[in-house]
């Protein structure tokens, strides 16, 4: 049986301003865990204007787990999860996909077998006025129908 402990993990984009602050999960190894699936060695990205996104991350995702990625807004959960499926292609050397480097592997192919979910889901199609107008529609439609019959 495996166990898991949870903790803070940050990362300094300066020596005096801690900027990331992601949940980091420990897996202990136990008989149901299996090998690693994706690992992330010193993996680091500067945005546009030079400041920080990512400095530094190191983590061994096992095979067959669900992880989520929790932080607070600009702290690198998106990218981590870009890198992971090369939606941005991160330096050489820094994401391995069963011990391979993801940017030998085939983008298609590595993304058919990957299933993420970015922080913002999309539940309905189109905008929400036109949701509330079908909603209305079909109300109107009910009870028009409840009382005439």
């Amino acid at each position: 049986m495996s166990s898991a402990s949870f903790h803070q993990a940050q990362a300094q984009s300066s020596p005096d301003e801690v900027r990331e602050h992601l949940l980091a999960v420990d897996i202990q190894a136990g008989e149901d865990v299996c090998e690693t699936r994706f690992r992330i060695r010193d993996l680091k990205k500067v945005s546009d204007a030079g400041a920080p996104i990512l400095n530094g991350i190191n983590m061994d995702i096992p095979k067959g787990v669900i992880l989520g990625i929790v932080g607070p807004s600009g702290s690198g959960k998106s990218t981590v999860l870009r890198a992971l499926n090369r939606l941005w292609e991160p330096p050489p050397g820094t994401v391995f996909y069963d011990d391979l480097d993801i940017l030998d592997l085939d983008v298609l192919s590595l993304r058919r077998k990957v299933g993420m979910l970015f922080q913002i889901p999309v539940l309905f199609e189109g905008s929400l006025l036109l949701l509330l107008e079908l909603i209305s529609v079909s109300l109107i439609h009910y009870l028009t129908m409840q009382f005439l019959f």
